[in-house]
């Protein structure tokens, strides 16, 4: 986990998470890495008023889907994925350790809960040339 903060739902947060826009989200930022190496940096949204505690839970955790069990949610679900590209911004580059005119595969994803309210909504931007995404119906 790089950081945890909290913010104000943008148009694509808070439509993804059913909420008012402008109302406060948890933002989690994390670096996964493949022996030593960066494979993809996540952004992942959820509403402040439904996990108040995730951001610490996430700290402590260290994973995400154990925070939610904190949280009381015991099981949640992928409703969409969305997969495109693009080249990563110089921050991103510089985290992900690759040169910044390397395409990324960037993921949008929201995940729910068992009664198909949104849990979180975000993205991942994977290093394209350290990943392969296979996806099974």
């Amino acid at each position: 986990i790089l950081s945890a903060d909290t913010k104000k739902a943008d148009a694509r947060v808070s439509e993804a998470l059913g909420m008012l826009r402008g109302r406060a989200v948890i933002r989690l930022r994390a670096l996964q890495e493949v022996d030593g190496r960066p494979v993809s940096l996540s952004e992942d949204y959820f509403n402040r008023s439904r996990f108040p505690q995730i951001n610490e839970y996430a700290l402590q955790t260290l994973s995400i889907t154990e925070s939610l069990r904190l949280c009381g949610v015991s099981d949640y679900f992928r409703k969409r994925t969305r997969v495109t590209t693009r080249l990563p911004k110089r921050d991103e580059a510089e985290i992900l350790r690759q040169p910044h005119n390397r395409p990324i595969l960037v993921t949008e994803n929201l995940d729910i809960d068992d009664t198909g309210k949104p849990v979180s909504f975000g993205f991942t931007l994977w290093s394209g040339d350290r990943v392969q995404l296979v996806f099974e119906g």
